[in-house]
């Protein structure tokens, strides 16, 4: 195995880790209060990381340009629809 791929497979499990942790922070939200902006929170964040970890540990395989291509739209809906609109609200604070 080589260095590359051990990297590989060490941000892999980062990133399952962490939508686990995620997934599991939503779940006891929704637990204690269940409405349908709970129920729509345990997915979405968590299914972003979890994935790019499984698109990581199965690298030249579909998952792998499955995961490049959510990370993508994931990145492209944060990065100019998202953040600009955020960062407008916040200005207008002041």
């Amino acid at each position: 195995m080589s260095n590359d791929t051990i990297y590989a497979k060490i941000v892999a499990l980062y990133f399952l880790i962490s939508g686990f942790v995620i997934f599991y922070h939503f779940l006891s939200e929704f637990l204690k209060t269940p409405n349908a902006e709970n129920f729509y929170m345990i997915g979405f964040p968590a299914i972003i990381p979890n994935i790019i970890g499984i698109g990581l540990l199965f690298r030249k395989s579909v998952f792998w340009y499955v995961a490049i291509l959510v990370l993508t739209v994931y990145l492209f809906i944060f990065g100019v629809l998202v953040l600009p609109v955020l960062l407008w609200e916040s200005l207008l604070e002041f």
